[in-house]
């Protein structure tokens, strides 16, 4: 056994080291909760400053929760012994670097217990959606980040107790951003007068890029775009700094949500943000990899722009100018549903019919054929319907290109032939139905073509004997003559 005298700076010295090794968390669910639960509502939704906080965080990819578990365990140990040394004089002279450290380790365990916290949350939202709507509560679930907001309260404190003691300290510049950051993540405004502290104070601190991009992150979040804009260009100052990309991919969304004053003003800042995400597909390429990709978050909020300026053609030639072709076709989803909620179902059925023509056996496509069903319905183009539907017959309910395109995935086929199951009974009785009301004996004998369609595919499902009833006894007898 090795024997020694163990000195106060050994102990010291071996809870820097051993903190900075068990400095994990488990693998990021995600900064934020819209990312965590993959939604995408509406517009797309820009990375939050938590995002941005995960993005840039080092060790947490591919951590076990176990392992998670155990070093946060340490951390809390580390914690106790630089508290229990912080409180003994004799290490009066370690104060500062024990003190940082200890914001630090506050800060790394407000990001182990923010995770825990979003899949406490996604696991109660999963079981609540999962619940009948009539058993379930109103409201779904709440996040509650409580325990980690209380966490990064105690980093700021800190951080603030030597920002103050020790304003000549050679590391004061890190110390402040530390003590910014924190107050930025705790919504705190207090956090542009730090960030700001430390840009003017500290002109050639390494930090600088990292100051304006953080200043950016806390403007963006406070829906402040401006000074989130100014903010961010900052950081075009400094290319090679790892800030770089991300601080162009946030400008591309600041000029995506700068309101112009008209119609030309919008189109340039939509041209300026389509210009940003483009450099942030280059960029992305050259980068190391993150928490999360920043070149597909760019291609995909460049399918969100093309649709917004409806430019089908100089989107077709980017995508397949870098080998992402099916991005495409994602913008002619997007841009038909834009065309749809703006009330213009031509253009939108102008559109989706480009779609399917171009990529048939796209494994979205028996939503898009179940929009234009809708919007056919819409437009009065009665036997569009009719055709519509016999084309999901043919594509979805049997075997074709689509199928065999996608047999490696039983459940979207399964889901197909649900689709157009539930397509053909609602329009055929929706059909049947408002034929008897007007006493429209073409609506009516459209309804027997569906119905005739329905029993082709679908005659062991439940509807099918009172569809076969009604086609045989009550609609029109000229269509019952074509059936035999």
């Amino acid at each position: 056994m090795l024997r020694g005298k163990i000195t106060s700076r050994s102990i010291i010295e071996g809870l820097l080291i051993c903190s900075l090794i068990w400095t994990t968390s488990p693998q990021s669910q995600a900064g934020s909760i819209a990312r965590a639960l993959g939604k995408n509502t509406g517009k797309a939704a820009a990375p939050s400053k938590e995002d941005g906080v995960d993005y840039f965080a080092t060790f947490r990819k591919n951590v076990s929760a176990e392992d998670a578990k155990q070093a946060d365990a340490l951390r809390l140990k580390t914690i106790s012994s630089i508290n229990s040394l912080l409180s003994d004089k004799k290490n009066a002279k370690n104060e500062y670097e024990l003190t940082r450290r200890l914001g630090e380790l506050y800060v790394e365990r407000a990001d182990y217990l923010r995770d825990l916290e979003i899949a406490e949350y996604i696991k109660a939202h999963d079981a609540w959606n999962l619940q009948p709507e009539s058993k379930r509560s109103k409201n779904p679930p709440q996040a509650n980040y409580n325990r980690s907001e209380n966490s990064l309260y105690q980093a700021a404190q800190t951080f603030r107790k030597i920002a103050t003691k020790y304003p000549k300290h050679p590391r004061s510049d890190a110390t402040i951003y530390s003590l910014a950051r924190t107050l930025s993540r705790l919504n705190d405004d207090n956090a542009v007068q730090y960030y700001t502290q430390m840009i003017n104070n500290h002109p050639k601190s390494k930090l600088i890029p990292d100051a304006w991009l953080a200043l950016g992150e806390l403007h963006f979040d406070k829906h402040r775009i401006k000074e989130a804009t100014t903010a961010y260009q900052n950081v075009m100052n400094f290319k090679t700094h790892r800030a770089y990309p991300y601080a162009v991919y946030k400008l591309g969304w600041c000029f995506y949500n700068s309101q112009g004053i008209n119609e030309k003003k919008s189109g340039e800042n939509l041209e300026k943000s389509l210009a940003a995400f483009q450099l942030v597909v280059k960029l992305s390429d050259k980068q190391k990899a993150a928490n999360f990709n920043l070149r597909d978050e760019a291609l995909r909020d460049l399918v969100m722009v093309f649709a917004e300026l409806e430019d089908t053609e100089r989107a077709w030639s980017y995508f397949k100018g870098i080998g992402e072709k099916e991005r495409f076709y994602t913008v002619l989803e997007r841009l038909g549903s834009m065309y749809a909620d703006a009330g213009k179902p031509g253009k939108a059925l102008e559109t989706y019919n480009r779609l399917v023509d171009e990529s048939p056996n796209r494994k979205n496509n028996p939503q898009i054929y179940k929009r234009m069903v809708a919007l056919y319905d819409l437009s009065n183009r009665f036997p569009d319907v009719v055709k519509t539907l016999r084309s999901m017959q043919s594509i979805f309910a049997m075997d074709s290109s689509w199928t065999a395109k996608n047999s490696s995935e039983p459940q979207a086929i399964a889901e197909a032939r649900s689709v157009t199951e539930r397509a053909m009974h609602r329009y055929g009785t929706l059909f049947h139905s408002r034929g008897q009301k007007i006493k429209d004996k073409n609506l009516e004998g459209l309804a027997a073509e569906i119905y005739a369609m329905y029993l082709e595919s679908f005659d062991k499902m439940e509807p099918a004997y009172e569809l076969r009833y009604y086609l045989d006894h009550r609609l029109p007898i000229e269509r019952k003559a074509e059936r035999m």
